[in-house]
């Protein structure tokens, strides 16, 4: 993964569905952290969100919504851009689960936000809130490449990005990169920014 990081020249490594503890260590070099672990239920570690920042980016970390179901996660951080302020929720929606709304109303306070991760849109009602989130909110869905390879449900996208109206101009690409040994690729999105990133989400 690392070498991923530096090969790629990536200055924002975001991952979801970690399972980390509290012991476990996620320090990168210098980067600055974010990060919330696992819950565990029924003696197993589910969900848990990382976020490995270079300082150069000037990360600040912010509250996080509030998640109705233990079996999700979510962690928000900030990134000063345009005289203003990037607002980043990294997101896991569990299958089972419905999508965690409060997340999706408090990215739409800000001029510049990001939501980004793993939704698991696997059913209609899912499909269907997200939809109405997009129309009411005039946030877009980014055009992702498949990222899912695992053979029952090949070639499809669990992973989504969605951004606010005034980020459309700073989207430059977005790409997948190879397997790094999990049932998901990689996404890189970067950005053309005052200060370009590049943020990436690995599983």
């Amino acid at each position: 993964m690392n070498n991923t990081i530096e090969n790629y020249d990536i200055n924002c490594a975001l991952f979801v569905e970690t399972k980390t503890k509290a012991e476990d260590s996620v320090q990168y070099k210098d980067w600055s952290i974010v990060r919330h672990d696992g819950n565990i239920i029924n003696h197993n570690i589910r969900g848990g969100s990382l976020a490995q920042i270079h300082p150069s980016l000037g990360m600040r970390k912010r509250n996080a919504p509030r998640i109705n179901n233990p079996l999700n996660d979510s962690i928000h951080f900030i990134i000063p851009i345009e005289n203003n302020e990037l607002h980043i929720f990294l997101i896991y929606n569990h299958p089972t689960s419905y999508l965690e709304e409060t997340i999706l109303n408090m990215a739409v306070n800000y001029k510049y936000s990001l939501i980004i991760g793993d939704f698991n849109i696997n059913n209609s009602k899912k499909r269907r809130n997200l939809n109405n989130f997009l129309q009411r909110s005039s946030f877009s869905m980014a055009e992702t490449p498949p990222t899912f390879i695992m053979p029952n449900n090949e070639d499809t996208t669990p992973d989504l990005i969605l951004f606010s109206p005034n980020m459309k101009n700073f989207i430059e690409n977005i790409d997948v990169i190879p397997d790094l040994g999990s049932e998901h690729l990689s996404i890189i999105l970067s950005l053309n920014v005052d200060i370009t990133m590049k943020l990436d989400k690995f599983y």
